[in-house]
């Protein structure tokens, strides 16, 4: 079976060869280049023919201070809430921000 396609298949390409006029040697270099065409259509169509720019993604922003307010909230009797609330008793009022400044920037700028 397999010998009687491949006996009528060069029969049809010698058949095919002669109706176009050709010789066998420009009848390989159509054959390459419909083979490089083909497998050119095929790789855009599997890649999507879409470039591939690589994203930096930074490091995203910590949400651990809110986490935490947020436990405060709706458990304010939790050790980690009573730890905060011992930390922030130990902060000096003049530590923070008025509308006249901020106390680091300020000690920067110096």
């Amino acid at each position: 079976m397999i010998n009687k396609f491949i006996k009528w298949q060069e029969g049809h390409t010698e058949r095919m060869r002669k109706m176009m006029g050709i010789s066998h040697n420009t009848h390989l270099w159509i054959s390459f280049v419909k083979g490089l065409l083909i497998g050119l259509i095929i790789t855009c169509l599997l890649t999507g023919c879409a470039s591939t720019k690589t994203k930096v993604v930074e490091k995203a922003p910590s949400l651990d201070a809110i986490g935490k307010v947020l436990g405060c909230v709706f458990a304010p009797a939790s050790e980690e809430c009573e730890r905060m609330r011992e930390e922030s008793k130990n902060i000096k009022e003049e530590d923070f921000c008025t509308d006249d400044g901020c106390p680091e920037f300020e000690k920067l700028a110096k």
